[in-house]
């Protein structure tokens, strides 16, 4: 198994089987939070779309993003570039009411889909590249991929990241990552996970 193989393997695990357990619940439980201190799941698949949607197709594959096709904006009643960084309470609260769930979930797919087509166009040698910092910081500041204050300390922790970097950190680990966030609010509204002891 190539380094590819074992991308495109747990990248699948998210985009099916984890998906499906968290979008498996009411509408109030994915819009609205069941304590101040953690964010919603729609905001939280949001945020893992776009991140993901931008990883990969600024930062490894060097072409558009999914959300620049099929007017995904509109669709989503989600009218803003940037991956959350930033973000208030009240605008989270905002974006998970306004957001459309069935587009959330058909957008997620389509940005899951044009992944597997870049990771199956690379060659693994690729993945040593280098993201530049002139090219970190057109895709922050130009194309409005992070709002408010840290930009300037964004661009400087980003230049310099390979390829590889943006692809296993964005695409698995921090997708996993907030899967598990996704996770702790479930159990807040009293919802037990798939894995345990009773399951449910």
């Amino acid at each position: 198994m190539d380094v590819r193989q074992f991308f495109l393997l747990r990248h699948a695990t998210a985009h099916e089987k984890f998906t499906e357990a968290r979008f498996d619940d009411t509408d109030e439980h994915i819009r609205t939070s069941p304590h101040p201190a953690v964010n919603t799941i729609a905001w939280l698949f949001w945020h893992i779309a776009r991140s993901e949607d931008l990883a990969v197709n600024r930062f490894v594959a060097d072409r558009f993003q999914v959300l620049d096709d099929e007017e995904w904006m509109p669709r989503l009643g989600i009218y803003r570039r940037d991956i959350g960084l930033g973000m208030t309470d009240e605008e989270v609260d905002d974006l998970s009411r306004r957001v459309n769930l069935d587009a959330l979930r058909a957008y997620w797919g389509a940005v899951g889909r044009r992944t597997v087509e870049a990771v199956n166009a690379l060659d693994p040698d690729d993945l040593d590249g280098v993201n530049e910092p002139e090219h970190v910081r057109q895709v922050i500041f130009d194309e409005g991929a992070i709002q408010g204050e840290h930009r300037e300390a964004i661009v400087a922790s980003w230049s310099g990241m390979t390829r590889g970097y943006a692809l296993a950190y964005i695409g698995l680990t921090h997708t996993f990552g907030h899967f598990g966030d996704m996770g702790i609010i479930r159990g807040l509204w009293g919802k037990r996970g798939p894995w345990s002891p009773t399951g449910s």
